[in-house]
């Protein structure tokens, strides 16, 4: 069976794992023999090379008009104007390609065998645009892009809780760019997600800013002067550096001293922990409200949760001591583990790559025998009724055996409606698909032609973070504004029109067409400004093609 992979893909610091010979996985160091990299990206002169990782990331200091970082926040974002070198215009999913090809090269010049089959995390806040970008940056890479699970989900993974017995866990992810919390359910070889929330724009790159406006606000008072020290590209550069060093140094130590240096004049900057503590509270508190919010919508969600048995920290900050005693004081009476934090989510998504391998085959297997099969479930109990022969599978089950296969249940975490005029005609946002629903998500809607002989209708298809009904326009963020052709001419007003809304397991959209009379399927024409049109991809898979990686 060919190899699988998965891969973090973070805001600040990536990597990559895979399935070693003894069924366990591992992170694989890159070619500087470190086991994460930074995802930050050094755009050398001309267009034929990159440099991505710490290298890159040091730039900051001398070149940062030449360096990308903390691209993750902008996948999926329609106004981001692209980064420009050499004449040439980066998008958001072209500059996580050049960081994806660069842990896939590695990692294959370290195991000697080509990189191509992955499962590539996001966070579990994401919605559509945000996950179809981060898959067609897999694909701008040359890769095969098996699914997107979520951050949270896959550290759950490879935490192995799924074999510690029924239990409902809390995953608080913190991240270098986004905050994830999601409630799950753990049965045996089943991990149900019940609930998630958080904030894609909330991360340790926030800790960090606030120590740099520290640092500005104490030089300004230190050297007696006025200056702006963030119009200065390299002292900026050079302060987001000491930053986050100084933010990682508090971890150990109780102060950190950091020396300033701008238009000449230098100052020694003092920081203590609870200098730290006392700057970054309101953020912590921030995690802690969007937790709490989580929890309630876990426990008034339709089979949802009575208790929560334990929480499981995850992403590089929660390595801050204030996070964790923040954990204890606002949630006293659970255990809180935390195991490989930076490196959690990239094991698990090795993990889920893998059963998703084992899974499709066995599918093919029973397709092959004709052995009628719809789930993991089906293949489970056709395994163990020895209907379905796995004597000659060309691969190995996991320990355990088929049942050491896991189930995923993903909710949604968006609502998805349509906009429409109410009773009173004002335009509002009808959810079909509310937020927390499990996937995968079939809804149909119908709709009516407005006018005999209607061969057009117009759709708009909107993403919301509300659970109600009828939801503001304004609240809405617009994913689909297109037409529905192919009408059979002569129809009279009002015929029926069934659109179909799909949400995946993964959480992408798919939306389908079908004029109910005549049985016919019909074209959706839209494009997304949010998300790339296949011949973008295909240029940029042209573009980052080209260049070297290093």
């Amino acid at each position: 069976m060919e190899k699988v992979f998965g891969i973090d893909l973070g805001t600040t610091y990536s990597c990559i794992a895979h399935i070693d010979e003894f069924g366990k996985p591992v992170i694989i160091e890159n070619a500087e023999n470190e086991r994460t990299t930074p995802s930050v990206v050094f755009f050398e002169e001309g267009n034929e090379s990159v440099i991505v990782g710490n290298t890159a990331k040091n730039a900051l200091e001398t070149d940062p008009e030449k360096v990308v970082s903390f691209i993750k926040r902008f996948m999926g974002n329609p106004n981001y104007p692209g980064f420009e070198h050499d004449d040439k215009t980066y998008t958001p999913e072209s500059i996580s390609a050049l960081i994806l090809k660069k842990l896939a090269k590695d990692a294959g010049e370290k195991l000697g065998t080509e990189v191509k089959k992955v499962v590539i995390t996001c966070p579990a806040y994401f919605g559509n645009n945000e996950r179809e970008a981060t898959k067609n940056a897999g694909i701008i890479a040359g890769l095969d892009v098996l699914a997107i699970i979520n951050e949270p989900t896959a550290a759950a993974i490879s935490y192995g809780i799924e074999n510690e017995g029924n239990q409902t866990v809390l995953v608080y992810d913190l991240g270098g760019g986004t905050f994830d919390v999601t409630i799950i359910k753990v049965s045996e070889g089943k991990i149900e997600v019940v609930a998630t929330g958080g904030d894609h724009e909330l991360g340790g790159k926030n800790w960090d800013e606030i120590i740099m406006m520290h640092f500005e606000s104490k030089f300004k008072e230190q050297a007696g002067v006025e200056a702006d020290l963030f119009s200065d590209v390299e002292t900026a550069g050079d302060l987001q550096l000491k930053s986050e060093n100084t933010k990682k140094d508090l971890t150990n130590r109780d102060k950190v001293t950091a020396k300033v240096i701008h238009e000449g004049d230098k100052e020694n900057i003092t920081v203590t922990t609870e200098d730290f503590e006392n700057l970054t509270e309101s953020l912590v508190a921030q995690t802690i409200q969007l937790t709490n919010a989580t929890i309630e919508s876990a426990k008034n969600k339709e089979g949802g949760i009575d208790q929560i048995d334990k929480i499981l920290m995850v992403g590089g900050s929660t390595k801050m001591p204030m996070i964790k005693a923040a954990l204890e004081e606002n949630y006293p009476n659970l255990p809180i583990e935390s195991h490989k934090p930076d490196e959690a989510v990239a094991l698990g998504a090795a993990l889920y790559a893998q059963n998703i391998e084992h899974y499709n085959s066995l599918i093919q297997l029973a397709k092959e025998q004709g052995v009628d099969v719809n789930n993991l479930e089906d293949v489970k109990e056709a395994v163990k009724s020895g209907e379905l022969d796995t004597s000659n599978l060309k691969f190995s089950l996991p320990d355990g055996g088929v049942d050491n296969l896991t189930e995923i249940i993903n909710v949604v975490s968006r609502s998805y409606g349509v906009g429409a005029l109410n009773r009173t005609q004002e335009k509002k946002i009808f959810n079909l698909i509310k937020k927390d629903t499990a996937l995968p998500i079939d809804v149909t809607q119908q709709f009516g032609t407005q006018y005999k002989d209607q061969t057009v209708v117009a759709i708009e298809l909107y993403e919301n973070e509300k659970s109600e009904q009828e939801v503001e326009i304004e609240e809405g963020l617009k994913l689909v504004d297109g037409n529905i052709e192919g009408i059979t001419p002569d129809l009279p007003q009002g015929s029926p029109i069934e659109v179909s809304f799909k949400l995946n397991e993964q959480g992408l959209l798919e939306v389908l067409a079908k004029e109910e009379s005549s049985g016919k399927v019909l074209r959706l024409e839209y494009q997304s400004d949010a998300v790339l049109s296949d011949e973008q991809v295909d240029e940029a898979a042209e573009l980052v093609g080209s260049i070297a990686v290093s």
